[in-house]
């Protein structure tokens, strides 16, 4: 570079500096407003599950046969002061207590 090429670069950079030192301290002085937004609040609503009657069953219920004697293939859940117990397999439904349900589950 020749001293004429330098000096136009060094001005340049100047300018360039310059502009950009203004426009820096143009955009600090300009502060956009800021929007507080409050939190928003999601309520879920529950609704409670009605349960549908199911024939209470007695120890003189005829027995779990074959599938239904695999403890893994019923989905039990508590039901007041017994269970709810429903076979994946037959779709057979059981609603009592839990000593109920493993007397049939002996057969």
């Amino acid at each position: 570079m020749d001293a004429s090429t330098s000096a136009r670069c060094c001005s340049v950079r100047q300018r360039l500096n310059s502009i950009l030192t203004k426009g820096n301290s143009i955009m600090s002085d300009n502060k956009s407003p800021t929007i507080k937004k409050s939190p928003s609040v999601i309520k879920e609503v529950v609704k409670p599950e009605v349960a549908q009657q199911a024939p209470k069953a007695s120890v003189d219920s005829e027995p779990f046969k074959g599938s239904e004697r695999i403890p893994s293939s019923w989905t039990i859940k508590p039901e007041g002061e017994g269970i709810r117990a429903f076979n994946n397999d037959t779709r057979r439904v059981f609603v009592g207590s839990v000593k109920e349900f493993n007397v049939l589950m002996r057969g």
